[in-house]
């Protein structure tokens, strides 16, 4: 997956990995998302974030329900950074 600056054009790599209790608690204390993370821990909780950076760009919480054969999207955001005509990367 690629992200693309929108001031220079260039692509940069993503990656989309799973985040930890502790991960999350450490993004509630960025300031970078609007939302309660942390009461999202009990889902599995996935960030979007630059392959050579460390900042989640994005986050999102699923719930698995195998019985039914679907997965729920309980929340998804994009960082402050990322939102609207100012937004630093598209995607």
């Amino acid at each position: 997956m690629f992200l693309t600056h929108t001031k220079t054009g260039s692509n940069h790599t993503a990656t989309i990995e799973r985040l930890t209790s502790e991960g999350l608690t450490k993004l509630q204390k960025s300031k970078q998302f609007g939302f309660d993370w942390t009461a999202e821990a009990s889902n599995e909780v996935y960030q979007l974030r630059l392959a050579e950076g460390t900042e989640a760009l994005g986050l999102v919480s699923l719930i698995n329900v195998p019985r039914e054969w679907r997965i729920e999207i309980s929340l998804i955001e994009a960082s402050t950074e990322n939102i609207g005509k100012a937004k630093n990367l598209i995607g």
